[in-house]
């Protein structure tokens, strides 16, 4: 993402930050289930998908909505982000269940979603 796409259209949606956030709460997930191999190259692997993914659906957001909706229309692209956490977590050894690696997933996504959503509302305009 490159700083370029810190932001959907400069509107103050830190598409970057949410890049982060999810990339971080996949790499937890993963590591609490049994990931093996390198941890740095996991890590590495869902930022790249996921930044990806979030910088192509950053392009899609709703102007209209406005930035207070932020959280609910991303939490709508959860299971298409849970898909492409998961598929960068089976390219390395999992030691753990997938099924419950993918459950897991999903609510940690929810939450880093609010998290950016709740630092944008208190950073203001």
């Amino acid at each position: 993402m490159n700083g370029a796409d810190s932001t959907a259209g400069d509107r103050g949606i830190p598409l970057e930050s949410l890049a982060a956030e999810l990339t971080s709460a996949a790499h937890a997930v993963a590591l609490r289930q049994g990931v093996g191999g390198k941890w740095l190259d996991l890590q590495l692997d869902l930022w790249r998908s996921l930044a990806e993914t979030v910088r192509l659906r950053g392009r899609e957001w709703p102007w209209a909505l406005g930035p207070t909706a932020f959280a609910a229309w991303w939490e709508g692209l959860v299971p298409e982000l849970t898909d492409v956490a998961y598929r960068a977590i089976r390219r390395h050894s999992v030691r753990g269940s997938l099924s419950e690696m993918k459950a897991a997933l999903d609510p940690a996504f929810r939450f880093a979603i609010r998290t950016v959503a709740r630092r944008r509302a208190h950073a203001g305009p």
